[in-house]
């Protein structure tokens, strides 16, 4: 569910960015700097990692120059995330650990626990699960002692994914459950359809394959509704996992097809994982 980490960066405010960047006249440095950190967002979303690396990087330089050690670590994580989203893997490792460290230069909690936060989902992307855990349960423990409810819901649905590959399933659901409320309260529309998938994931793994359909349904309604390609690949490549596992192979291709079409209109590494289970799956079912 790496895609959710995409589904933030789009809105119309971040491509005020871009015509903040040619504004003429005296500007305040940290909006400059904001300024650029925003173009970055918009050009990697935009799949265009030139470009995003160019203005997280004048970002930083800004904000370092303003010592603005908050902004410079902020900067970081983005930064980080495009490294992750395109595959450098290095680079994000890098990237999450120097921000660690400034928000924690700024006295911030806040910042070194959205630093593990990012940590971790880049640990679990290559398999160092252990690490993961370690990082999202700190996470979570920083964001409850201050009691940030958006950190707390981000920490439950990594942490349940992180439970699930242990074959913990019932701390993996009841930490979904936590989660995806969470969320809903909150009304953040693209992590309640993450965490809808994450708890589709759960029952398909307990093999109640109606009730992952169920959720998965309601979680593509909402993805389709946030036009996030990548999104909307995952939750069409779950439902036809699903309806191949439930012996219907022909409705299984309809959205096996559905999912790789999607998921070409987006060629960051989430989307490209997708084809190549569509695609996979698309074999299973010939």
């Amino acid at each position: 569910l790496y895609w959710l980490w995409f589904v933030r960066w789009h809105g119309e405010g971040h491509a005020l960015a871009e015509a903040a960047i040619d504004i003429e006249g005296p500007i305040d440095s940290a909006v400059e700097a904001r300024a650029h950190v925003g173009a970055g967002l918009l050009a990697a979303v935009a799949g265009d990692p030139d470009r995003a690396g160019e203005m997280l990087e004048k970002g930083r330089r800004l904000y370092a120059e303003a010592g603005l050690l908050f902004g410079d670590g902020a900067a970081l994580l983005y930064t980080g995330s495009g490294c992750q989203g395109f595959g450098d893997i290095p680079g994000a490792d890098a990237a999450f650990a120097e921000a660690g460290d400034l928000f924690q230069r700024a006295g911030s909690e806040f910042g070194v626990a959205w630093a593990r936060m990012f940590q971790a989902t880049n640990a679990r992307q290559v398999g160092r699960e252990a690490e993961a855990e370690e990082h999202a349960s700190q996470a979570l423990a920083s964001f409850e002692e201050i009691d940030d409810t958006y950190g707390i819901a981000n920490a439950l649905i990594e942490l349940g994914t992180l439970l699930r590959h242990r074959s913990d399933m019932d701390s993996a659901i009841e930490f979904h459950r936590r989660s995806l409320k969470l969320f809903q309260e909150l009304g953040d529309r693209g992590n309640t359809a993450a965490a809808i998938a994450a708890l589709a994931v759960d029952e398909r793994q307990l093999g109640n394959l109606e009730a992952a359909e169920d959720l998965l349904v309601d979680g593509l309604e909402i993805a389709e509704s946030l036009e996030a390609p990548a999104a909307v690949a995952e939750v069409r490549y779950l439902l036809g996992d699903i309806r191949r596992r439930r012996g219907d192979p022909a409705e299984a291709e309809v959205y096996l097809l559905a999912s790789l079409e999607s998921a070409l209109r987006d060629d960051r590494l989430p989307a490209q994982e997708t084809t190549i289970l569509a695609v996979e799956g698309l074999g299973g079912v010939a």
